[in-house]
């Protein structure tokens, strides 16, 4: 267990803890996105009310005095106050690229089980990067946001390049992340197309070690956030980008 497992349970339980704080969670998310789902910034929103939720959490577990005009969080919780809303980032590139290959590919009405399943698969896998170290996670970054292979060692320059214009940040994953089929039912099948580098250290965030007990729900406290974050935008936002049945 690391040295942020305190503040991390206590950052994760009143959000996925249980079924009825993943219900309400999702419910919050919903409400606060209502008005802008036929919205081009809908994602945005989306992710905006995900950091919005994560600020209040972590005041709400630290209870500050009303009047206090200086941060009293401790390096742990400043350290969740920042990385926090790299995982909401990282979701929301996820899920920014499967409504895009949606809308782009499709051509009948999708069955929702088959994009809550394809939707998940692009979101574990942008979730299993968490579990790199800092310089092998932003390696895997550059390869899914140019598409391009990160075992490919041919693949550098073009991921330097790309580092030297836009920086370290994560960003949208480019469609070519991932490989898309057709069924005859003109349904889609969407999964990653390359594997992720797996660093050679033990280095990781430290949220991959948070657990909940929620029945029919990941072990995992941050693939729980992120998926909660994820079955609002199926819900809400999906359906205004292309047809679902």
């Amino acid at each position: 267990m690391n040295d942020y497992s305190k503040e991390m349970d206590a950052f994760f339980a009143p959000l996925v803890g249980s079924k009825a704080a993943i219900i309400d969670l999702q419910e919050d998310l919903s409400e606060r996105i209502a008005p802008h789902v036929e919205a081009p910034d809908a994602f945005l929103r989306l992710e905006a009310a995900a950091n919005r939720v994560i600020q209040l959490t972590i005041t709400d577990a630290n209870k500050p005095p009303p009047d206090s005009t200086s941060s009293t969080l401790s390096k742990e919780w400043r350290s969740i106050g920042a990385n926090a809303p790299l995982g909401v980032q990282a979701a929301i590139g996820a899920l920014i690229t499967t409504s895009d290959i949606y809308a782009r590919r499709a051509r009948v009405p999708q069955a929702t089980d088959r994009v809550k399943q394809n939707t998940d698969k692009a979101l574990r896998y942008v979730y299993g990067n968490a579990f790199n170290d800092g310089y092998t996670a932003i390696y895997n970054g550059l390869g899914m946001r140019t598409g391009r292979n990160p075992a490919n060692r041919f693949n550098k320059p073009f991921f330097l390049i790309n580092f030297l214009y836009r920086g370290a940040e994560y960003a949208i994953p480019h469609r070519r992340a991932f490989r898309v089929a057709t069924d005859k039912d003109g349904q889609l099948d969407i999964r990653p197309r390359h594997r992720l580098i797996n660093s050679k250290s033990e280095e990781r965030c430290p949220a991959t070690d948070a657990r909940i007990g929620v029945a029919h729900e990941s072990p995992s406290a941050l693939l729980s956030f992120m998926r909660a974050i994820s079955s609002v935008a199926v819900r809400d936002i999906y359906p205004h980008r292309f047809s679902m049945i």
